[in-house]
């Protein structure tokens, strides 16, 4: 059996998957542990480092320091 863990900061996202082999951190498409923590909307949907490198010409669309506004309603300045 094995847990999956999602250790979710404000600026950066890592994942684990822990078994009987011990802990391995999951890389993502660049063999990266670290995934910058924000979304890009447009013509497609881009999350981790696929929205940090749109980020400055889809500033608009792009959400970012998601934890600070866990909690928050959708109005709330």
């Amino acid at each position: 059996m094995s847990v999956v863990g999602l250790d979710f900061g404000a600026q950066n996202t890592v994942i684990a998957a822990a078994g009987r082999g011990g802990v391995d951190v999951i890389l993502n498409g660049n063999s990266n542990r670290l995934n910058p923590a924000m979304v890009g909307f447009g013509e497609c949907r881009l999350m981790g480092e696929g929205a940090s490198s749109k980020a400055s010409s889809n500033f608009r669309n792009t959400v970012t320091n998601m934890k600070r506004l866990v909690g928050l309603a959708f109005d709330d300045p």
